[in-house]
């Protein structure tokens, strides 16, 4: 499943961004997802819960995601 590797990444990114712009916490990270991708919406938020315990700032975070035909 590349869903964990692919909510590693959001983290990361997400924590850059976090750092650079001084923000104390991130309370959502938004995404938008191609449908054809084969991206399993509960396997990412399942994921994104359980990583984001390692970053801190990211306790009350939640993961949205929309679909898109691309």
């Amino acid at each position: 499943m590349h869903e964990g590797a692919i909510v590693h990444s959001l983290l990361e990114i997400a924590k850059d961004i976090r750092i650079k712009e001084h923000l104390k916490e991130i309370n959502e990270v938004k995404i938008v997802v191609g449908k054809f991708h084969q991206i399993i919406e509960e396997v990412m938020i399942t994921n994104f819960q359980y990583m984001k315990e390692e970053y801190e700032g990211f306790e009350n975070a939640s993961l949205f995601m929309t679909e898109k035909n691309v």
